[in-house]
């Protein structure tokens, strides 16, 4: 590495590490982060801090000691020197070293710079119910030392020390039919004013005519559906593999709203790219035009679904598609929208006026 050196972080770098973290990341994002002094390699260039790996070591339960590889930084001048390989590397080293039977990082869907890495150590992610089945009663620990609770669009990529690797998170028909199965349960509780609020006499949420339950208990997988395939379709014509992917922690905020005040917050998943082998910068067209016309598709959907509750959760998602392109939003489509360009963007908020006014109006 000639002039580079990986070590344990010096507690005369720290200040440096954070300051290279602070200048790597978005400042929306400072609020999360952690550095354990103990746990925490940076690779130095003359004895300055020029790239950093921020490790967690903690016990999910008497079978799991898990190693988390957290924060991963680069300063700029030093970038394409494969720094983020080599410092990957030793921390994976460094955890088995301290024990650790399993290892996992957390990493949002449209980064293949950083999953690309994982995926090629030998790592695969790790769907809900895998967790569950993994990690029992310990899975809000492994949530809490990532700081997921409510990171949508973000997936735990897991790999074993011990061997025994387990299923990995199902993708395609299966995972779409979950989603759509999850998010017709919890309509059902908001259809029916089953909530808190709801219990207690007060609707803060205007309920449906229930004249046709069937029909109206289909509204999730409609909108769902019809969004999904506006984007699938796109993604054909323009020949790219995509695959369907469906979501964890976002289950926790639709089960609070649902449950807690009857506001049906939708959980869609998303299609991504297929494979590793692609780059964020050269996808961004196509993934923003997929939003849009996924967008668009759940805008006209919300001019045809009853009024209530069935177009409140339309009104929701296409909101969310579109204004909430921040942490922890980040999966949803607003996000690829945002990152092709202001123009995309403002066409994308547009659309989303035009559907509120016409609700309002009609």
């Amino acid at each position: 590495m000639n002039a580079y050196s990986i070590n344990l972080i010096r507690d005369d770098q720290i200040a440096q590490a954070k300051a290279l973290m602070s200048s790597c990341f978005e400042a929306k994002l400072a609020s999360i982060f952690y550095l354990h002094p103990e746990s925490t390699l940076v690779v130095t260039y003359f004895d300055r801090v020029v790239a950093g790996i921020n490790l967690d070591v903690y016990r999910v339960n008497k079978q799991v000691k898990m190693g988390y590889i957290g924060w991963l930084y680069t300063d700029e001048k030093h970038r394409g020197k494969a720094l983020a390989g080599l410092l990957l590397t030793e921390a994976m080293a460094f955890l088995e070293k301290q024990g650790c039977t399993e290892i996992s990082a957390c990493v949002e869907g449209d980064n293949p710079a950083s999953f690309k890495q994982l995926a090629n150590r030998g790592f695969s992610i790790l769907g809900l119910w895998q967790q569950l089945r993994r990690f029992g009663f310990g899975t809000p620990v492994v949530y809490r030392h990532a700081s997921r609770f409510f990171d949508m669009g973000y997936f735990l990529w897991h790999k074993s020390l011990i061997g025994d690797t387990g299923k990995e998170a199902a993708v395609g028909a299966k995972a779409l039919v979950l989603t759509l199965v999850g998010n017709t349960l919890l309509f059902l509780f908001s259809l029916m004013g089953w909530n808190l609020l709801g219990l207690s006499g007060f609707h803060p949420f205007p309920l449906s005519n229930l004249q046709h339950p069937v029909l109206l208990l289909a509204t999730p997988s409609l909108f769902l559906l019809g969004r999904t395939l506006a984007m699938l379709i796109w993604a054909k014509i323009k020949k790219r593999e995509v695959v369907y992917r469906s979501w964890d922690t976002a289950w926790i905020a639709a089960i609070l709203l649902s449950l807690g005040l009857g506001l049906p917050f939708p959980v869609p998943g998303n299609l991504y790219v297929k494979g590793i082998g692609w780059k964020l910068k050269e996808e961004t067209p196509l993934l923003a035009m997929m939003a849009i016309l996924g967008q668009v598709a759940v805008a006209a959907l919300c001019l045809v679904v009853p009024k209530g509750v069935p177009l409140l959760f339309g009104l929701c998602l296409v909101t969310l598609d579109t204004l909430f392109f921040f942490y922890p939003f980040c999966g949803f489509n607003a996000s690829r929208v945002k990152r092709w360009g202001k123009k995309p963007f403002a066409i994308s908020v547009v659309v989303l006026l035009a559907v509120l006014l016409s609700v309002l109006v009609y």
